[in-house]
């Protein structure tokens, strides 16, 4: 019986090891309330209520990327090349946008270069957001090597 206390706490220790990066990862998950009204208010403007529901049951990363985001990375997506709206703050995995705090969100997307059809170039991003305004203060860009 002495043998199952050592497993016991062996496992208590497991799983707090395993769940720890979960568990940080849902704290940082948190929005200030400038940006929550930021995000709610450009849900509500959403005409379709089918589009509008979806919206709001998206990650909160998404929302940022989307909502926050967007708009300041399309003026530095164009200075390298984007063809305009075609871009993406995501990856085919949703893991790739990760919401560190209510300041900066990381993640992976990718553009259609202005004049092909078919190009498309992968970057990861940052983007820097003031919580108490939920501006965007920076938006960075590292274009993928070989995409």
């Amino acid at each position: 019986m002495t043998k199952t206390r050592p497993l016991r706490r062996l496992g208590l220790c497991s799983a707090l090891v395993l769940l720890g990066p979960l568990l940080s990862s849902a704290a940082a998950q948190t929005l200030s309330p400038a940006e929550q009204k930021a995000i709610d208010r450009a849900i509500a403007r959403i005409h379709d209520p089918r589009e509008r529901q979806l919206a709001q049951t998206q990650p909160i990363a998404w929302q940022v990327a989307e909502f926050l985001c967007r708009p300041a990375a399309r003026p530095v997506l164009a200075r390298l090349g984007a063809d305009g709206n075609h871009f993406f703050l995501r990856d085919v995995d949703p893991h790739t946008q990760i919401l560190e705090t209510p300041s900066l969100l990381r993640g992976e997307g990718s553009f259609r270069l202005k004049g092909h059809a078919i190009a498309w170039k992968a970057f990861h991003y940052l983007c820097h957001l003031d919580p108490a305004t939920a501006r965007i203060l920076r938006f960075e860009v590292d274009p993928k090597d070989g995409s």
